[in-house]
């Protein structure tokens, strides 16, 4: 398992003579480096393992880890910890984490493991800084022709509080509901990608639907969905975003 980092500088450009449309500032992302989490390490009861989503909370400088395990060791879960950034050389030395939070249902239980009605397949994090709660996109499951037993359990995009209980979850669009056809997301191609900001919510695919056509290649692109919602929860649009070949 890997962690890397990246950091972004911004850059302020001299004023132009004449007055243009204020433009947002240039933005350079430099790599800083990896750290390896070896496989299987523990802690505090649980595998440390699967980390597919990360962000950071700037008020406190606390990271956040999603696991996507999804309960073949232990239930549906996010990390807390520390990553090593010298703040002035950008060395990039090491990650400690601190804390494991069950992310649990509405009734307040966690959710079911997998190959059960119900159960979560978490892919990514983000802190709110507006609201101080967690979102985390649920990418679900669903049978296919290689897994013909999975039961349907639909992906979602969910607001918890840093102690993992539920809070909502957005609605999905109807044509990103998981079914047991050949119709909407594939079986792990539904919500992967996710960010937030002061006046929205989006959450983006990891692959085409059926209906949008056959998976990339490295000869062929394919089409990925874009959800926006509205902070109050209703969706605002969808946009097909064309991916390019592998």
């Amino acid at each position: 398992m890997e962690i890397a980092v990246a950091c972004a500088v911004v850059v302020s450009l001299a004023p132009p003579a004449v007055a243009e449309p204020r433009r947002e500032p240039l933005r350079i992302t430099r790599f800083l480096g990896e750290q390896r989490i070896p496989h299987m390490t523990r802690f505090a009861g649980t595998v440390v393992g699967g980390l597919s989503g990360i962000d950071r909370n700037p008020a406190t400088g606390a990271w956040y880890f999603i696991s996507d395990d999804r309960w073949r060791y232990n239930p549906a879960r996010f990390y807390t910890g520390r990553l090593d950034i010298d703040r002035a050389t950008g060395d990039f030395t090491g990650v400690r984490i601190t804390g494991v939070t069950t992310l649990t249902r509405e009734d307040g239980t966690p959710y079911p493991a997998y190959g059960q009605p119900g159960s979560a397949d978490p892919e990514s994090i983000r802190f709110d800084s507006w609201s101080g709660r967690l979102l985390w996109g649920d990418e679900g499951d669903r049978p296919n022709t290689s897994n013909p037993d999975i039961p349907i359990s639909q992906g979602a995009v969910r607001a918890t509080d840093v102690q993992g209980r539920y809070i909502r979850e957005f609605p999905t669009p109807t044509n990103l509901r998981l079914t047991n056809t050949e119709n909407g997301p594939r079986r792990n191609f539904g919500f992967e990608g996710l960010a937030v900001t002061a006046r929205s919510i989006a959450a983006v695919t990891e692959g085409p639907r059926y209906e949008d056509g056959p998976v990339p290649t490295a000869e062929r692109g394919a089409v990925a969905r874009l959800t926006v919602w509205k902070r109050e929860g209703q969706v605002r649009a969808q946009y097909a975003y064309p991916l390019d070949p592998l």
